[in-house]
């Protein structure tokens, strides 16, 4: 099993023609819901199964965000008709990581059982706890060729985002990934992925704070403002690790394209945190590529040390974000299922 995923454009990932693959992703406000799906159709590939996964979270403004979603809904079903494919709509809590667990699993065995084995796993509008979700399965399942998709928005949204007044988030989850009260110890250490949601993480923070760690900041490609806002939203916290009293913190700054880096300084955390006695708090506010990277490596080494804390948002802003970008794949190896 390869534990250092590499992210490649569609466009220059091989050939697509005539390749049978399965496809699962979640329906969303967002303009690049299904783009993965159409991309890959686009280049001649074959869809056997598309499975939509469906929240029920909230929206602001209500209606205008469940006209996208009904727009997408629309548009897959016009997919479906076009290419022939079965369509299933399935719907799935948001927060929560058991049903996200199950749901992966249910559709690895009608893959296994009924379709081509190229599972390929959209990552693009699914909640943060999920692409969590999704990198414990990746990590434990190997009966299906499984690949990750994942599609920048052409810009995100005005971080008026860090508006807690008008949407706001609820206390911190904070939990293991796989619960083993053998392995609970009471020390941590800690790998921040920062977004633009700087009072967010703050809060999460307060919540665990680690007494070592990694802060692993990304240039996103989606717009040039984008690593500014980042720095600026979180300045509090590179303040406090510029001046020491954050001790022996390291803060990285990556390519979005640069996953293999991440898994290494993973790798090497993972290591550490099993070697001294200590929890691995993942704290996921950034590209979901960079989440899924961290929790893949992490779940794969220390499963039963990862924990994560995470403010759930009462509601997304619908203009979170905009447009359509690149689209990324990663292929996993194949390997022996764990159980």
């Amino acid at each position: 099993m390869s534990l250092a995923p590499d992210f490649q454009k569609i466009a220059t990932y091989g050939s697509w023609k005539g390749a049978k693959f399965v496809w699962a992703g979640a329906n969303s406000f967002e303009d690049r819901a299904l783009t993965s799906l159409e991309g890959m159709l686009a280049r001649g590939a074959i869809c056997e199964k598309a499975y939509l996964l469906d929240y029920s979270s909230a929206v602001h403004p209500k209606e205008i965000g469940e006209e996208k979603k009904r727009r997408n809904l629309v548009r897959v079903q016009e997919l479906s008709r076009q290419a022939g494919f079965e369509l299933q709509v399935v719907p799935l809590a948001p927060y929560v990581m058991d049903p996200a667990l199950s749901t992966f699993r249910f559709i690895e065995g009608e893959v296994l059982a009924t379709y081509s084995p190229n599972f390929f796993l959209d990552l693009s509008c699914m909640t943060k706890i999920d692409v969590l979700a999704s990198s414990y399965f990746a990590s434990r399942h190997h009966g299906t060729a499984i690949s990750i998709l994942y599609t920048i928005p052409d810009q995100y949204g005005t971080p008026a985002a860090d508006k807690v007044q008008s949407i706001g988030w609820t206390e911190p989850l904070v939990a293991p990934i796989v619960y083993d009260p053998s392995n609970y110890y009471p020390r941590s250490y800690g790998v921040v992925l920062p977004g633009h949601e700087g009072r967010r993480l703050k809060q999460a923070l307060e919540a665990q704070t680690p007494e070592y760690g990694v802060v692993i900041r990304t240039s996103t490609a989606s717009g040039a403002e984008a690593p500014f806002i980042t720095q600026r939203n979180n300045s509090w916290l590179l303040a406090e690790i510029q001046s020491g009293r954050w001790r022996n913190w390291r803060d990285i700054m990556l390519e979005v394209t640069e996953t293999e880096k991440v898994s290494t300084y993973m790798r090497e955390l993972s290591l550490k945190a099993r070697a001294n006695s200590k929890r691995l708090f993942i704290y996921p506010f950034g590209p979901k590529t960079y989440i899924f990277v961290v929790g893949y490596v992490s779940l794969s080494l220390i499963p039963e040390l990862v924990w994560y804390s995470y403010p759930v948002p009462r509601s997304y802003d619908v203009d979170y974000s905009m447009g359509k970008g690149e689209t990324y794949v990663c292929s996993l190896h194949e390997g022996e299922r764990q159980d």
